[in-house]
């Protein structure tokens, strides 16, 4: 029987030997041959389904030109003042002036990363974009609903 490709990488008896290990040793795996999930997953993606198309739309951005040779944000969708309650319901706020900073802030976060050929500039990512403003509404509401979950794990035991 041939060895088990995964005990070149952490032996059965738990011990690791770096002269001995090949961390560039992949699994032998093509995806015409990939294993079906395990019944415990199939069971647990109908919940995993609901639980996902409850949870509500993030607000995504859409890059457009400015006739400059840059780019400003605007609303994938015809209802601009729409597209802002959906800003200032994923920053939690009311204010104008915060939902324009935490944008500002966000496009400094180096989401930079396509290059327009035409223009020969760098532009930012909408799609990086969009998923850090999901991330930000998420974290930012479960923050809302539990404070103490947002915490440092330290700050958590030191209040108690």
């Amino acid at each position: 029987m041939a060895p088990n490709p995964s005990d070149t990488l952490l032996p059965q008896d738990g011990m690791t030997r770096p002269d001995e290990m090949d961390c560039a040793t992949r699994l032998e795996r093509r995806s015409d041959n990939l294993p079906e999930p395990p019944e415990e997953l199939r069971k647990w993606e109908a919940a995993a389904d609901r639980r996902m198309c409850n949870r509500p739309y993030p607000p995504n951005i859409m890059l457009e030109e400015d006739g400059s040779g840059g780019t400003h944000l605007s609303s994938p969708h015809a209802d601009g003042s729409f597209w802002i309650l959906q800003l200032a319901e994923a920053f939690a706020t009311r204010s104008q002036a915060v939902v324009t900073t935490f944008l500002r802030q966000l496009q400094g976060l180096g989401a930079d990363r396509i290059w327009d050929e035409k223009a020969g500039a760098w532009r930012l990512d909408e799609v990086e974009l969009s998923a850090m403003l999901a991330i930000i509404r998420r974290g930012l509401h479960g923050w809302l609903r539990n404070p103490f979950a947002g915490m440092p794990a330290t700050l958590r035991f030191v209040l108690g």
